[in-house]
């Protein structure tokens, strides 16, 4: 145990040691091992001085006679003299040499060209990590334990002056690296010549100012932007997988997961129809067709208990033409793999035998298993490797009925978990509305609420003969007139007693830790001397006061501010507070929100977010260029409020771009569409307040209904996107290409077709605020399901297309605005919003984009427009109505722009 112990101290002092190898500034020397070493900034630094000194020391050598070639030089000089040879090489001027022993002209110097001075000037900035771009999951696998590199697919990086390089399959041998120095950092980098891979570490080989560094690579873990290009393999063999990304292989998301089947009995996994699958970034159909075991002799094994479905879209062949491939994997269990399954394909499901399945896909697939419990081969599609306990939201609407013996449900009650989802992420699903008997039930015993995803059907059985499905989903428990279950503690479930009588479940201390959630994410964006308000009321998914009396919530600063710096140790946030960004840390310092409840206090509630602080002349006399994707909130005096808060605030000239202005504009060009959604944009949605058209190329301004994303569907999209290529017929919900490939033309949302078609100029930033809308409106049309799944899939779509044609544009994602502090915007504000916030930082963090939280910056009080003012009797108090509880004024603007406006400044 001792040795242990060591080893995690050893741990602990060495990544520490790679934290201050890479944070540590010029003047300092950093401990590893058992020897010193320089630091980043250190050895940057010296490599400059030694540049200069270099000039300095030779600097009447270079003033003296320039020989045609060395042999001239020898003949001029002594030994011990020093000569200079004009270069024939155009990136160095001079070279100087010594006259050695034995006539010999030792090559001692080199002195730059003007021509290469100029390179290195430009490459200075690139000893930091360059940007890869999307798509290349896994392309450069590393084995420490065979001390090999394997690029093994090409894959493009941007350099520091924006240009692009292809980087071609190669491999390297790390055995260049001392074995002494094995446990240091190791860069990863494209030497700047060669674009070659390299490897090197801080005393070793280590990257030049002019070389692109991909990543640094320290045990098991990959630091820097492009931790997803590789597949690590430690030096004990076990292979951890694409770095940042959640498992080996990552897993394939995509849609209609229900057209796939798993059959343990016949032994065959089988695709019923078009089903989507996205791979290193690409997205396609896959047609229908069967995989059999037999068909997999080296990697299924029919008698294991799990079976691996993948799916990979990789280049072959010289001319790397594209081809996508299913292949299947078998293991004897879950936790030990006994095979790799390689980075360069995704995870399509995991199916067990005995009935579970795990997928990614946005619905289940089908396992008919061929255990005891399920002997004819039951269609059971799995909720996790195991049976879950649900959060029930709404629960008001669920009824159990003691004295009929009946358990119902209404329409609008669903559970806070995505059945699909075996990391239990944050999602949802609709009960279906109905009534069921529970006649033959012992009430004695110990009773379980769950629902049947498989027949949709609501459940009460005994505790004593419940037998967990995979396809059972626990929502609570009954015992006598004592309900327990897991939701929202304000609405409580309906229960009638064998008199007929309502059953009071209120407590007067109930608190429900997942009601009142918090809803911080994992980046904060400061300005510094600039104040930042976080509002109480908009902390938690279901704000009530009666909660927060209950409660302690406060910000802790980051250890830096609080142990180094004399920052306070806890901030209180039970009243709204406006914050200085060194009161919380420094940019890149880790603070916390934290919440405790006297309920339970041995619980420490908290959400961790990194701080972004800039300086606030750091734009100063610059001009930048952005867009506004966005609803009505957009439209409504959003681009000239951050255009003039930029300009006033931090002297930085905004050019918003975009194709559309109205009245509500003011004369400044945006993207802001009120009535517009999710579906709007990608073209499922094509009649919000008036039927949608859509604009000719080659216009530059277009109308409120005209959209300027979309274009005719080719083949190929046809073929790899047929989910997001819908009809245009003006329907409120468009048919899609899978839904229906015989309604002629489909169109599709492409954002480079925006800007070329429309002239519009390419941002330098870009937001997208929408939500409102696909929550509040089309509520008959679409379900609560669908609501969130075209939410979902709108913005994975949209930010992928941005993405690929700009991939410099800084992108922002505003989930949800706040709601005004009124009976329309508390009943605007309600469990769906919670849970889409949560989801969209989920996606966010996915596509490596930023989340900007308006809705924690602003006040719910005194951010909307206000009318109808009386007096009050002979007072000398007024009171006003609301006269827009939807849309802010100018002061709930400006707040708005605080957070966009931040953002712009940290991410330039």
């Amino acid at each position: 145990m001792s040795e242990f112990f060591k080893v995690v101290e050893d741990l602990k002092t060495s990544t520490a040691s790679l934290k201050e190898l890479l944070t540590a500034d010029e003047n300092t020397d950093v401990s590893v091992g058992e020897s010193l070493a320089p630091s980043i900034a250190k050895r940057v630094k010296t490599q400059l001085d030694n540049s200069v000194q270099l000039v300095l020391d030779s600097a009447a050598d270079v003033d003296a006679v320039k020989y045609a070639d060395a042999a001239s030089g020898l003949a001029a000089t002594n030994i011990g003299q020093y000569f200079c040879v004009v270069s024939d090489n155009e990136n160095v001027y001079l070279d100087l040499y010594l006259h050695d022993v034995n006539s010999v002209a030792t090559l001692k110097k080199r002195y730059p060209s003007a021509e290469a001075v100029k390179k290195i000037d430009g490459a200075i900035s690139n000893l930091t990590l360059t940007t890869v771009a999307g798509g290349f999951a896994g392309a450069i696998e590393v084995n420490f334990k065979e001390r090999t590199l394997d690029v093994l697919r090409s894959f493009t990086v941007f350099t520091g002056s924006g240009a692009h390089r292809t980087i071609n399959p190669q491999s390297l041998d790390l055995s260049v690296i001392p074995v002494s120095e094995e446990g240091y950092a190791h860069y990863i980098y494209i030497d700047s010549e060669s674009a070659k891979i390299k490897v090197g570490t801080p005393n070793t080989n280590a990257p030049q100012l002019s070389d692109l560094v991909l990543g640094v690579l320290f045990l098991d873990h990959v630091y820097g932007n492009n931790r997803s290009l590789f597949n690590l393999i430690d030096s004990a063999g076990n292979n951890h997988g694409v770095a940042g990304l959640n498992g080996n292989p990552a897993p394939s998301y995509g849609y209609y997961g229900h057209r796939l089947e798993c059959n343990w009995i016949n032994k065959a996994v089988t695709i019923s129809d078009t089903t989507g699958m996205m791979s290193n970034g690409q997205n396609i159909g896959i047609p229908s067709q069967t995989l059999h075991f037999s068909d997999f002799p080296t990697t299924v094994n029919p008698n294991h208990s799990y079976l691996v479905l993948t799916y990979a879209r990789i280049a072959s062949g010289v001319n790397y033409v594209t081809q996508s491939k299913l292949k299947l994997y078998s293991y004897d269990s879950h936790a030990v793999t006994s095979q790799k399954i390689p980075a360069s394909e995704s995870l399509v499901a995991v199916f067990s035998r005995h009935g579970q399945c795990w997928s990614a896909l946005n619905m289940p697939p089908v396992n008919i298993s061929d255990n005891l419990n399920n002997k004819r081969g039951i269609t059971t599609s799995g909720s996790s490797f195991g049976t879950t306990q649900s959060i029930l939201i709404n629960p008001e609407k669920l009824t159990i009925n003691l004295k009929d013996k009946e358990i119902s449900v209404e329409d609008g009650c669903y559970v806070g978990i995505n059945p699909n989802d075996l990391n239990n992420n944050r999602g949802y699903k609709t009960l279906k509305p109905q009534t069921t008997s529970f006649a033959d039930g012992n009430l004695a015993y110990l009773q379980v609420i769950w629902y049947d995803w498989l027949n949709e059907r609501l459940h009460m059985t005994d505790a004593t003969i419940f037998v967990a499905a995979s396809y059972a989903v626990i929502i609570g428990f009954l015992q006598g007139t004592r309900l327990s279950w897991m939701g929202q503690s304000g609405p409580t479930p309906n229960l009638i007693d064998g008199s007929g009588g309502l059953v009071d479940l209120k407590s007067p201390n109930d608190f429900d830790e997942y009601e009142n959630r918090l809803l911080v994410p994992a980046r904060l964006f400061f300005v510094e001397d600039v104040e930042l308000p976080i509002f109480t009321r908009s902390l938690f998914a279901q704000y009530k006061q009666s909660s927060l009396d209950e409660m302690n919530v406060f910000l802790t600063p980051s250890d830096e501010a609080k142990l180094t710096r004399g920052a306070k140790h806890y901030l209180n946030l039970r009243s709204d507070r406006y914050l200085l960004s060194q009161e919380v840390g420094k940019n890149g310092e880790i603070a916390s929100v934290r919440m405790t409840h006297t309920s339970n206090p041995n619980a420490r509630y908290h959400c961790d977010f990194i701080v972004s602080s800039a300086p606030r002349d750091k734009l100063r006399g610059q001009a930048k260029r952005a867009l506004l994707i966005g609803d009505s909130l957009t439209e409504v005096g959003m681009s000239k409020a951050l255009k003039d808060k930029m300009q006033r605030e931090y002297d930085c000239s905004i050019d918003v771009v975009g194709t559309y202005s109205s009245t509500h504009t003011e004369g400044v060009r945006s993207e802001g569409r009120g009535y517009w959604s999710y579906r709007s944009f990608i073209g499922k949605c094509n009649f919000t307040g008036a039927r949608h058209s859509i604009p000719q190329s080659g216009v530059s301004i277009t109308g409120k209904w005209q959209n300027p994303f979309l274009r005719i569907a080719t083949s190929e999209d046809l073929m790899q996107k047929p989910d997001f290529c819908f009809a245009f017929t003006g329907s409120v919900k468009e048919k899609s290409y899978a839904d229906d490939p015989n309604l002629g033309a489909y169109y599709i949302f492409d954002f480079a077709h925006y800007l070329q078609s429309h002239s519009v100029d390419i941002p330098d930033f870009l937001t997208i605020a929408l939500s409102t809308n696909d929550i509040n409106l089309h509520r008959d049309e679409y379900t609560q399901d669908e609501r969130m799944f075209f939410m979902e899939q709108g913005l994975h779509h949209m930010l992928s297309s941005i993405k690929k044609v700009v991939p410099n544009c800084k992108i922002g994602v505003v989930p949800a605005p706040m709601s005004a502090a009124s009976q329309a915007g508390f009943e605007r504000w309600k469990t769906e919003t919670a849970i889409w916030i949560e989801k969209c930082h989920e996606i966010c963090m996915n596509h490596g984009v930023d989340f900007l939280p308006v809705y924690l910056h602003m006040p719910r009080d005194y951010s909307n427009p206000w009318g109808s003012t009386v007096r009050i009797g002979d007072s000398m108090m007024s009171k006003s109505s609301l006269s827009d509880w939807v849309h802010f004024d100018e002061n709930g603007r400006d707040l708005y722009c605080n957070v966009t406006s931040a953002w712009i400044m940290n991410r330039a």
